[in-house]
């Protein structure tokens, strides 16, 4: 099961942290949500196994991502 765990409207962020959680050997997906007609944004999810959400919070944590 597949478990969000960062939510960003910066593109540049997200490639970041997909970087970095594949350096770790953490599997991820992006999900992008584009805003409705005239409101707001295109935001992003990163998505982790269920498994994995423990080690990628960590290293979210340790990389001051948050």
């Amino acid at each position: 099961m597949w478990t969000e765990v960062y939510f960003s409207q910066s593109d540049q962020k997200v490639t970041r942290l997909v970087e970095l959680l594949h350096e770790a050997e953490i599997i991820s997906r992006v999900k992008r949500i584009d805003a409705k007609e005239g409101i707001g944004s295109t935001c992003y999810k990163v998505l982790v196994p269920q498994s994995e959400l423990e080690e990628a919070q960590n290293l979210m944590v340790d990389r001051d991502l948050f």
